[in-house]
């Protein structure tokens, strides 16, 4: 009777696991790795049941040095991990939003992504806001679910970008504003005076304070400029239109060519 080898025993149960966890990611340098086609992994699978069957036969080592170390999950060197979307291009991590673009399609510059690289990380902020979904929705940063307004604060450039993007009434935009000066200043009083719960500032702190860092309210003064132009088109709005009926009811009543008398 011929005695199983240790390696077999090995080599079935990485197997195992690699069947049991199909999706199983093993991140090594920042660089993912990932199990091949369910059709190499059947081939293994055969070719360990040849082994156990006719212990004569070895299994193809780089097969199995296939199955237990996965494959990249792209093609770019340690030195240089980041991948273009354009094919055999790799950059290191000190190009990417540098203001320069080294990539073809200059992907390595994109906007959206360079801010998200300026902020909090999403799933912690998605965290924060569905935390204290009821104090900081709707009033402060508008009607929508926690991960669809972590992705604009983290996207949006500036508070304008973000106010248009979460539809914010100039009260919203007003709250936001406070929330993120007293976030800068340290006015807690005036934060729990806005409703922030107990326990939350340490956080709010951190998330907000980043954000506030990457230039958020750089513009906020457009917020007030585009304000009053809406309010001014409105207003002329109104009395154009209210003035041409006031025209139209006079000259129904004397007539197209009759001169108003004022006494």
């Amino acid at each position: 009777m011929h005695s199983i080898p240790f390696g077999a025993y090995l080599t079935l149960f990485v197997l195992l696991f690699v069947h049991l966890n199909p999706k199983q990611l093993v991140h090594v340098n920042a660089v993912s790795y990932e199990w091949k086609s369910d059709y190499e992994l059947d081939k293994v699978v055969q070719v360990i049941t040849d082994y156990f069957v006719s212990p004569s036969s070895n299994p193809p080592p780089l097969i199995l040095w296939k199955a237990v170390n996965g494959h990249r999950g792209n093609d770019c060197p340690e030195s240089k991990p980041w991948p273009c979307r354009t094919p055999n291009i790799c950059l290191s991590f000190a190009l990417i939003c540098d203001g320069e673009p080294d990539c073809p399609d200059e992907y390595d510059e994109d906007q959206e992504m360079c801010t998200a690289k300026l902020r909090p990380a999403e799933e912690h902020l998605q965290g924060f806001i569905n935390k204290y979904r009821k104090w900081l929705i709707p009033d402060i940063l508008g009607e929508g679910k926690p991960e669809e307004l972590a992705t604009k604060l983290v996207e949006s450039k500036t508070i304008v970008d973000y106010a248009k993007a979460a539809h914010l009434s100039k009260e919203q935009i007003r709250r936001l504003v406070d929330l993120l000066m007293g976030v800068k200043s340290g006015k807690q009083i005036m934060l729990h005076m806005m409703g922030m719960p107990l326990g939350a500032w340490s956080e709010l702190y951190v998330l907000f304070y980043r954000i506030y860092l990457s230039g958020f309210l750089n513009n906020v003064e457009q917020l007030q400029t585009d304000n009053d132009e809406q309010e001014a088109q409105q207003q002329n709005s109104y009395w154009t239109k209210r003035n041409f009926n006031s025209y139209r009811d006079v000259r129904h009543m004397y007539g197209p060519y009759q001169r108003l008398m004022h006494y």
